[in-house]
């Protein structure tokens, strides 16, 4: 488990983080924060045209994200991301002023990893920073199930997808994730029995 700066630092290697963030006091806090964790890898921008272009030259392996941005939202370009196999599995942290359970269950739905309420402290940023971390170094056995039925529904395995989202959900009834999975299961196999 990552306690210190420095594993987290050994988790990124070469790679960088990439911050997208619109306003000028978080962009100097968050770089404030970096400065204390002594990481030195790391872009900050303001826009998602602005992060594609620094992705076209440095390496990311993990993304913070304002959730309200000019031209796209945090979720959708998560979600494009998501389409990338390059980005399929990078850690995203979903930054956002809204505390809305609705918002974090769509924001998990859509791909996002981590999700943290503005304003937040230096321990809140980097308790998440390490938890993020710590799911991408240990699996989580749910994670892991939702991550095959994604792939076996992908390659129409209905069936198996399916089993393997049960699964899921037997061993987390409150996953948002799964319950997702499974709804993308039931509109494949066109069955609205369980629609609310």
């Amino acid at each position: 488990m990552i306690k210190t700066p420095k594993e987290i630092k050994d988790f990124l290697g070469e790679k960088f983080v990439l911050v997208i963030e619109p306003t000028m006091n978080y962009r100097t806090t968050i770089k404030n924060f970096f400065t204390n964790l002594k990481i030195k890898n790391f872009r900050i921008v303001g826009s998602v045209a602005e992060a594609r272009r620094e992705m076209l030259t440095v390496k990311v392996g993990f993304i913070i994200c304002e959730w309200q941005l000019p031209e796209k939202n945090g979720l959708a370009f998560c979600r494009d991301l998501r389409k990338d196999k390059n980005y399929k599995l990078t850690p995203f942290l979903l930054l956002s002023t809204e505390n809305y359970r609705d918002d974090v269950v769509l924001a998990i739905e859509g791909g996002v990893t981590g999700y943290l309420i503005k304003p937040f402290a230096f321990d809140e940023f980097c308790q998440q920073l390490i938890y993020l971390i710590n799911q991408m170094t240990e699996p989580n056995p749910i994670n892991t199930l939702i991550e095959r039925s994604e792939g076996h529904l992908e390659a129409g395995e209905i069936w198996i997808a399916e089993s393997l989202a049960k699964e899921a959900i037997a061993l987390k009834e409150s996953s948002a994730r799964a319950h997702g999975l499974m709804g993308k299961i039931r509109l494949v196999q066109k069955d609205f029995s369980n629609a609310k």
